[in-house]
């Protein structure tokens, strides 16, 4: 279940439970930065795996300030990179803020492998209205981490293209995206 708060953007996969359903149980926010910013690809992931869809209830783009997004993460079900973040000062990762609910929160855990392979912290995030988010951000354990780049395959990179151009980030964010090293 997903419903679109961004009015216009045509995201959704159905329509919106009822008010006093909307918000039964545990809400968490999610930060999104790679695969999982493109709903189509998590839903497919999901109903793949017996989930059902995904109870999406809320998407704001925004940021995670102080990090970049790095490739040192060799993904086993992609076959090749996949994006992770780590501190920097310097830096801001644009993405999607998701608010989950419960079961969502745990089925994403399996799909990122928590806390094995990728590591759920809860981190500061940023609306871009400026307001502060405290969301989940899942990071890669340091075991799995590779001290070089991974390339990603093109199919990866792409559903992280067509999020970002989707959601208006920043032309530098895209252009960066757009000039990656690729996996054969």
């Amino acid at each position: 279940m997903f419903v679109n708060t961004l009015r216009g953007s045509g995201v959704g996969f159905g329509a919106a439970p009822a008010r006093s359903q909307r918000y039964a149980g545990a809400m968490h926010w999610v930060f999104a930065y790679g695969s999982n910013m493109d709903l189509g690809d998590l839903s497919t992931w999901f109903q793949g795996r017996g989930f059902g869809k995904p109870g999406v209830l809320h998407l704001a783009v925004g940021s995670l300030p102080e990090h970049r997004l790095v490739w040192n993460y060799r993904s086993p079900s992609r076959g090749a990179g996949a994006a992770n973040v780590e501190p920097d000062s310097a830096c801001e990762v644009p993405g999607l803020l998701l608010q989950l609910d419960e079961p969502t929160l745990a089925g994403l855990d399996q799909k990122e492998g928590h806390p094995e392979r990728y590591r759920r912290e809860h981190l500061s995030c940023r609306v871009w209205s400026g307001e502060p988010r405290d969301a989940w951000v899942y990071r890669v354990q340091p075991a799995y981490r590779e001290p070089h780049f991974v390339a990603p395959r093109r199919e990866y990179r792409d559903l992280l293209l067509a999020a970002a151009r989707r959601h208006g980030f920043p032309a530098d964010y895209i252009g960066q995206l757009e000039r990656l090293e690729l996996a054969e």
